[in-house]
C-alpha cells in the first residue's frame, strides 16, 4: 500500500532526533495523483485507535455539540498518525503501577498472593527479566518490587481460573489480559483496592524500582499486552482498558498543528 509515496514531490522537510535516538522525519506530500491514490487505498480500510480514542471520542463530541452546518467546518476534523500493525519497528510497551500507600503490611502480601499465584521472592531487578522470559499466552506473570531489594514474582499456571475471580461485564479476553487481572484481581478482590487514584503509572521500569526505595510501598510490574490482543478486542466491539496500549516509538508531539482558524475546505 501507499506505493506512490516514495516518489511524490515533497513541499517540505522536517528531520530531528530526539534524545532516545528516534529519527523523526516530516514531508508535506500535496500531489494530488498520490494523495487521490492514498484515499482510495485506505476507502475500505479498518482503522484500530490504538492510542487516543478518547481524543477521538472528544472530538466527535466536541463537533455535535456544533450543530448541523451547510459545508464543511475545521471541526469536521482531525489529525491522526498511521501506521501498520505489521511493522516490526513498532512494539508495544507495558504502563507499569507504583503503589504509594499498601493496605496491608508487605510481610503479608507474600500469603495473600499465594491463594491465587504461585509466588517466588527475587530480587528487585531480576523481576522484569524473569517476566519477558516466561511472557506465554498459557500463564500471566508478574512483579511486585518492594522496599528493602527483595519483591515478589508471580505466576498464574491456569489464566482461565481469573475468568471464575473477574465479576466485571466484559469477554473473556478482556478479561484474560494482565492488566484487567492485575487492577480486578490483585489490586480489587485480593487488596481491596479500587478505583484510580491509589497509584500511579510508569511505562519506565527503572522508575518503578526506585520508587519502591523512596517511599512507595510496592511497584507492580507487568508484560504488555499483545498487538492481537488489540485487535481482536476491538473487534469485538471492546476498548481496552486504562494506560494498557502504548506504542512506541511515538511521532514526535508539535511537528504539525491544527488551527481551527485557518481551515480551507
Amino acid at each position: 500500500m501507499f506505493r506512490d509515496i516514495d516518489s511524490a514531490s515533497a513541499a517540505c522537510k522536517v528531520e530531528v532526533t530526539t534524545e532516545d535516538g528516534i529519527r523523526h522525519i516530516l514531508e508535506l506530500i500535496r500531489d494530488p495523483q498520490t494523495c487521490a491514490k492514498i484515499e482510495k487505498d485506505l476507502a475500505d480500510k479498518k482503522v484500530w485507535i490504538a492510542d487516543g480514542h478518547h481524543r477521538y471520542e472528544t472530538a466527535l463530541m466536541f463537533r455535535a455539540g456544533l450543530g448541523p452546518k451547510d459545508e464543511l467546518i475545521a471541526e469536521d476534523f482531525m489529525m491522526m498518525a498511521l501506521s501498520s500493525m505489521s511493522d516490526p519497528g513498532v512494539v508495544l510497551l507495558p504502563t507499569h503501577r507504583i503503589v504509594k500507600k499498601m493496605p496491608v503490611p508487605t510481610r503479608q502480601l507474600d500469603d495473600l498472593l499465594q491463594r491465587y499465584f504461585t509466588v517466588r521472592k527475587m530480587p528487585n531487578g531480576q523481576l522484569l527479566s524473569e517476566m519477558e522470559d516466561l511472557a506465554d499466552s498459557n500463564k500471566r506473570v508478574f512483579g511486585v518490587a518492594l522496599p528493602g531489594g527483595t519483591g515478589l514474582f508471580l505466576v498464574l499456571d491456569e489464566p482461565r481460573d481469573a475468568l471464575k475471580w473477574i465479576d466485571q461485564p466484559g469477554s473473556d479476553q478482556l478479561k484474560l489480559l494482565d492488566v484487567t487481572i492485575l487492577h480486578e484481581v490483585i489490586f480489587g478482590k485480593i487488596l481491596g483496592l479500587k478505583g484510580l487514584d491509589f497509584f500511579t503509572y510508569t511505562r519506565d521500569p527503572d522508575e518503578a524500582l526506585r520508587a519502591v526505595g523512596h517511599g512507595s510501598d510496592a511497584a507492580f510490574l507487568m508484560n504488555p499486552p499483545t498487538v492481537d490482543d488489540m485487535r481482536q478486542i476491538a473487534l469485538g466491539g471492546e476498548t481496552m482498558p486504562q494506560k494498557s496500549t502504548y506504542y512506541y516509538p511515538k511521532i514526535l508531539s508539535g511537528l504539525v498543528m491544527w488551527s481551527l482558524n485557518d481551515f480551507c475546505p
